[in-house]
């Protein structure tokens, strides 16, 4: 009885000293070659964009895209989330990245993948116009839509499918004011 109460008493006042020399080591190292950084982008303006694609002045989607991280990216580019692909399919998108075009098809089907690599502190222009033919405007009059375009932005030279990542979303919400009995004329 009493030789185990004298390792209890060992146990108790070695443990302590044990561990504090496992956690609290001072010992530096000149060749830690291991550092963290951060892979950010950022999309401005962030808030919900409403159009009604009724209106010709209202067929625009602009945006900044901007690596507000500390490594240089690779972005990928598409849209998900789709409220309506009725309505959607109907849609031609064009997108250009600073003035170039990158995409240009059905809305539904937007995706640009490596469309863009971003330095540290690099700021890129997106713009994607929205166009529709009259007949597909009074077939989907009354309508609306709801999407997310989404930019997807991973370590330069790395694989999207894989490792770190950040996606951005813009959330986009179309109507059609049109009323269809008053868009042909009598």
């Amino acid at each position: 009885m009493k030789s185990r109460a004298i390792y209890a008493l060992i146990i108790l006042l070695l443990l302590p000293t044990v561990a504090y020399s496992v956690l609290f080591d001072k010992e530096i190292s000149t060749t830690n070659t291991f550092s963290a950084t951060t892979l950010d982008a950022q999309i401005s303006p962030s808030t919900w964009l409403e159009l009604d694609i009724a209106d010709p002045n209202q067929r625009t989607i602009q945006f900044t895209l901007q690596n507000i991280g500390q490594l240089k990216t690779s972005n990928n580019i598409y849209i998900s989330d789709i409220s309506n692909f009725s309505f959607s399919n109907l849609i031609t998108a064009e997108l250009k990245l600073n003035g170039i075009t990158k995409y240009t098809g059905v809305l539904t089907n937007l995706t640009a993948s490596d469309y863009l690599d971003q330095n540290i502190s690099q700021s890129d222009n997106i713009v994607i116009t929205l166009t529709i033919s009259n007949d597909d405007l009074a077939a989907t009059a009354g309508q609306t839509l709801d999407f997310t375009i989404v930019n997807k932005s991973y370590q330069y030279n790395g694989n999207s499918n894989s490792g770190f990542y950040d996606r951005e979303p813009k959330l986009v919400k179309i109507t059609n004011s049109t009323e269809w009995r008053n868009f042909y004329k009598e």
